[in-house]
């Protein structure tokens, strides 16, 4: 007996965000890109956080060195993770694609807890962070940014001012960034989830139907204008010949302007009277014109009778 599952049945639960977007769209190659993607970003993440500890140790901020190690651990957990997603997209494993659905869904409150830990960090540690900030920046050129201005040489005069500005902003790009993430990790658990769901159903990996040879015929109208003629064989069950042509009771009346014998009596064909038909004898020479149509006999040239010359 097999132990795979059953396909599944109805329409994709609510959660299944992607399923909803892409219908029937393959969703291989979307979880393929999306789970590179990141891979690579949390790798960049988890690099930064340890580079960051470093730094803490030398410019005072010890107290923040635990939180980095935290957050960068929590980065190259998730980058492991979304490489076993990349890993069971590309084999199309379903086992992998099974254990990748419920690693998705630990990135959610991964991802979500270590921008949460950041934001709070942030907000918590502000004097501490503007002191390291101070101790980076004194003596040094920085540049603004896109200013024709070129830099500027922060000194301890202006450096509180530069940090504080600094760290406001900083502040806004944080809350910005939690939100960000998690709804990025959301949706990839959803992706992961639907594409699970393709992978169960066995009819969505068979060959799809090209769009050149879908038959117009095929095609039908939906609502009130599908139900009143069938456009598409108008011939109905004749094969594609000639329709046959409608039926109707002719007027009553003969046809307009018929004015046969006896119109004037009322229009009336007359009575068949033998007695009034022309009479032709059997010798035309001898018998010609004795009832007939000419009343002077050997007057009159009987063009069928034999020439006697």
């Amino acid at each position: 007996m097999s132990s795979r599952p059953p396909p599944p049945t109805g329409r994709p639960p609510a959660y299944a965000v992607a399923s909803r977007m892409f219908g029937r769209t393959n969703l291989r190659p979307l979880v393929l890109g999306f789970t590179f993607v990141a891979a690579i970003w949390s790798l960049v993440w988890q690099i930064g956080a340890f580079k960051d500890i470093g730094s803490e140790k030398a410019d005072g901020g010890n107290k923040l060195v635990v939180f980095d190690i935290i957050i960068g651990a929590v980065y190259a957990g998730v980058a492991v993770i979304e490489g076993i997603g990349f890993y069971a997209a590309l084999s199309r494993r379903l086992a992998f694609a099974k254990i990748f659905v419920g690693l998705s869904i630990a990135v959610i409150f991964l991802v979500a807890g270590a921008e949460l830990l950041r934001t709070i960090v942030h907000f918590a540690f502000k004097s501490t962070l503007i002191n390291e900030c101070i101790n980076i920046a004194t003596g040094k050129t920085r540049d603004p940014g896109f200013s024709i201005w070129g830099g500027f040489r922060v000194t301890s005069q202006n450096a509180p001012q530069f940090c504080d500005d600094l760290f406001n902003h900083d502040s806004f790009v944080v809350i910005v960034w939690f939100i960000l993430a998690t709804l990025v990790a959301l949706f990839l658990a959803s992706l992961a989830y639907s594409h699970y769901r393709q992978l169960l159903d066995p009819s969505f990996s068979r060959a799809q139907v090209r769009s050149d040879q879908v038959r117009l015929d095929n095609l039908r109208y939906e609502g009130h204008y599908g139900d009143q003629e069938d456009f598409h064989n108008p011939t109905g069950g004749y094969g594609g010949g000639q329709i046959p042509y409608p039926t109707f009771a002719p007027p009553p009346g003969p046809p307009p302007g018929f004015a046969g014998a006896g119109a004037g009596d009322g229009g009336s064909v007359p009575a068949y009277e033998g007695s009034k038909l022309p009479k032709y004898g059997y010798d035309s020479k001898d018998d010609l014109g004795l009832g007939g149509d000419f009343k002077e006999k050997g007057k009159v040239h009987d063009p069928f009778a034999d020439d006697e010359n």
